[in-house]
Parts: C-alpha cells; sequence; structure tokens
C-alpha cells in the first residue's frame, strides 16, 4: 500500500493545494509535498489523514494508528522480532511506529508484511466545500492582447504553471527582426512578469530553440534565459530535450532535430511533481515486480513527432507555422499542476496550451497578440469541447480571479 497517491488524490479532490492542506493540519508545506512523495513522516500522515477522512480499511480497531498497527501484529502472534525479520525493519523502529511515530516508509514497509491487505475505504462524503476563491470547473480564456501588460494585470500569486514557447527571432511570419540584444531586452520584460504571478509551488515550462549570431553561429537560447531566470528568482530544475524528425538541414554540420524545455520553479523546495501521473507503461519492458504497474518515470529526452502540414499532415495541424503537440504539453500539465489549477501561456499561439488543460481539468489563460492566431486557438478548443461534450464539467463563466486588462473578456 503506498499511502502518497492516497493523500494526493484526496487532496486535488478536496480542491486544496499543499500550502492550504498544510496550513489546515498544522504542518508545513514541504511536510505535505514530501507526504506525497512517498517520504515524510507520521507526524504528517496522521493528521492528513484524519482531515481528508482516508478511512484505512484491514487493520484493527484501536484508538490511534500505532496502536491499530501494534493490535494487527499480536492478532498475528508475531513478535517485534519476527516482524523485523521479515519486513528489513530494525526493532526500535518498529516499536516507534507502534507508538505513531517514525517515517512513513517504514510504515509502508511493515504492513506489507503485517496486513497485505489493507485498502483505503471509501468515503461517502469525498468532496468538500471548495476553498474560497477557487472554482469546481475549470474555465479557459483567451486574451487577444499584448502579454507584458495582461501579465502586469494578473493578481499576484494566481498561477500555479506557466508553459509557453516564446518567439526564437527566428524570422516567422509573427516576429519582428531584432538583434540578439533587443531580442534579451524582449525577453527580459516577459521574464520579469512570471515570479510575480506564480503560486509558492508553481513552475515555469518554457521551450525554446537557437538564436542567430551571426551567419554561421546558432546559439541556443536556453545559454541566453538560464542567467535571466535565475537572476529574476526562478530556479533550475532540469532540462528536457525534445527530439523531433525533421528540422533543420545543413551542409557544414549536423542535422538540427532537438529543442528544449527548461523547466524552473519558484520554490525548489517545495514544488508540484506528480509522477504517477505521467508515469509511462511502455517503458515496463520486463516482467520485473518491482516495477509500477502504471510504468515508469519517463526520462529527461522526450520524443514527440513535430505539429507539420501538407503531405501528412498532423491532425491537429492549423494555420500556425510553429506548432508544439498537444500530448507534449498534457505530460507537462499533468506532472507540474493539479486538477483546477490555473495554466498560462503568455504566447498562446494555437492554443495547444488551453486544449491540454481543458482535456486535463485544469483551467487555462492563453494571451495571445495576433488576431488570426487568437481566432484560431478559440475555434480549436470550441471543436474540442464539441468532441468531449458531457465528459468535462461546464465551463465556469464567472470569473475565478479578475482580471482588468484592455482586452474583452
Amino acid at each position: 500500500m503506498k499511502f502518497a497517491p492516497l493523500i494526493r488524490e484526496a487532496r486535488q479532490r478536496a480542491l486544496l493545494s499543499q500550502s492550504e492542506l498544510a496550513k489546515a493540519v498544522g504542518v508545513s508545506p514541504r511536510a505535505i509535498w514530501l507526504a506525497e512523495q512517498g517520504a515524510g513522516t507520521l507526524r504528517t500522515l496522521v493528521p492528513v489523514l484524519e482531515f481528508l477522512r482516508i478511512a484505512i480499511a484491514g487493520l484493527p480497531p484501536a484508538s490511534t494508528l500505532g496502536a491499530r498497527f501494534r493490535a494487527a501484529r499480536l492478532k498475528r502472534e508475531m513478535s517485534l522480532q519476527d516482524l523485523a525479520d521479515q519486513c528489513g525493519l530494525s526493532i526500535p523502529t518498529l516499536r516507534s511506529l507502534e507508538r505513531g511515530v517514525g517515517r512513513i516508509a517504514c510504515l509502508e514497509a511493515a504492513i506489507r508484511v503485517l496486513a497485505p491487505s489493507i485498502r483505503v475505504r471509501k468515503s461517502s462524503k469525498t468532496r468538500r466545500e471548495a476553498p474560497r476563491g477557487v472554482v469546481s470547473a475549470p474555465f479557459q480564456k483567451f486574451i487577444n492582447a499584448d502579454c507584458i501588460e495582461t501579465m502586469q494585470s494578473l493578481p499576484a500569486g494566481s498561477i500555479s504553471l506557466v508553459t509557453t514557447s516564446p518567439p526564437y527571432n527566428a524570422g516567422k511570419e509573427y516576429e519582428s527582426d531584432l538583434s540578439v540584444r533587443e531580442y534579451m531586452q524582449f525577453a527580459e520584460r516577459w521574464i520579469s512578469c512570471i515570479p510575480r504571478l506564480l503560486t509558492p509551488t508553481g513552475a515555469l515550462w518554457i521551450n525554446v530553440g537557437h538564436i542567430m549570431h551571426s551567419n554561421t553561429e546558432a546559439v541556443p537560447l536556453t545559454y541566453h534565459y538560464y542567467p535571466l531566470l535565475v537572476r529574476h528568482g526562478l530556479r533550475l530544475v532540469q532540462e528536457v530535450v525534445w527530439h523531433a524528425r525533421g528540422g533543420l538541414r545543413y551542409g557544414k554540420r549536423f542535422a538540427h532535430r532537438t529543442e528544449r524545455w527548461m523547466w524552473f520553479v519558484k520554490n525548489p523546495e517545495n514544488y508540484i511533481f506528480n509522477l504517477d501521473d505521467v508515469r509511462d507503461g511502455t517503458l515496463n519492458i520486463t516482467d520485473d515486480p518491482r516495477n509500477s504497474p502504471q510504468g515508469q518515470n519517463p526520462t529527461d529526452y522526450w520524443h514527440y513527432p513535430r505539429v507539420v502540414g501538407g503531405r501528412g499532415a498532423s491532425p491537429e495541424k492549423t494555420e500556425h507555422p510553429c506548432q508544439f503537440p498537444v500530448a507534449m504539453v498534457e505530460r507537462i500539465i499533468r506532472a507540474c499542476s493539479n486538477p483546477g489549477d490555473v495554466v498560462l501561456d503568455p504566447f498562446g499561439g494555437a492554443g495547444s496550451t488551453a486544449v491540454a488543460a481543458f482535456l486535463n481539468n485544469r483551467s487555462s489563460i492563453s494571451v495571445e497578440i495576433d488576431r488570426r492566431y487568437h481566432n484560431i486557438a478559440k475555434s480549436r478548443l470550441d471543436g474540442v469541447r464539441q468532441q468531449h461534450a458531457g465528459q468535462f464539467p461546464s465551463p465556469q463563466e464567472e470569473h475565478w480571479i479578475e482580471i482588468k486588462t484592455a482586452a474583452n473578456f
């Protein structure tokens, strides 16, 4: 039995952030984060189980979790030494568990031996009233405006995840031709808006390619964005390589077939990462019983086909020339946000982020300065809604956050 997914799922059903749950049970947000990673202590586990009404079946009745654990051992007529030998824990550790203290991982290891049939009893009340300021039905907002002006008008701490692909200054139809210095001044302006908007556990995922320093020198934009993002208080968790067939062809260098995702967070000690939601079952290539039935942790090398037009066009292709696949954004959204959270794409383009958010029960704000792409994104989401009619809650009509911009909501 694993407590981590039970806690995370119950918290998400209750529409609570990790910080809100931590405040409710009197522990730190990091303690909740650790518990949802399968770590932490019983000091966190016990009040969380009680607050979220997670009922454990399969242990004898008693006043506390530790007492129930001890009663189960006595019922099976096992000594501490017998149990210690079978579960690989020390006798002092088992005594601590019976007093209701110790580590969650130790309790899970002992339960696997002592009560392998333990399970969660379904509660008749699995959802409480949503916390003030949070809506139960997600919304999708499309704003046809400048992203910097729009982000400056959004409330602080209102966004859980920013995922976007800014212009690369690569000569696309929607870009201005800027010098490297001018481009980085533009990057500084939009990046400076992000830290204020993110929640304490919020994250930024930014997809970037290359920028031309000269006719022969294409420099990865990660080199430019990393110091800029750190200077504004964000911290790098990981760089992910996106590999796809097709791309730039060269005669005097190797073919270019990759781009980069940069994953930054506001607090490297406390951020959202829902591993179980993005496990890849295709990576279970053996029958090893230690493998998670949900699959393995995806690597930092992702293969997603490009969204292309012309002969063999991708089904999701629109008129936008640089569209990334919805499936790739879905992985980011599931991993780094929770249901009901708000996802922002300041360079909304064809609306891939909005579609991915909708399909995964998140709210989204998509900002796009080009009227044509703005309309394409809205029509695209309307089509997706029709395809999935009845499978998702009705979109929220009232605004969760009051946004005052030049755009007309």
